[in-house]
């Protein structure tokens, strides 16, 4: 998978979680925060997505234990 691939399959799966908003936001906060080499890495905007995605879910699932 691409990049712009994956970066959508994760945009995706956050919508079936609910969270699309929260996820874009945040993938985008942390690609304008990325030092200029890093952000031209082929793979960068994929591999923030799954990594945003990751988190947020593990954050989610927290929180159903909670409740």
């Amino acid at each position: 998978m691409s990049s712009s691939e994956i970066h959508e399959h994760y945009g995706w799966l956050s919508f079936e979680e609910g969270f699309f908003q929260e996820w874009r936001d945040e993938v985008a906060r942390r690609l304008t925060i990325l030092n200029p080499h890093e952000s031209r890495r082929e793979n960068a905007r994929g591999d923030l997505s799954a990594e945003v995605y990751k988190e947020m879910l593990q954050k989610k699932m927290e929180l159903k234990l909670f409740k």
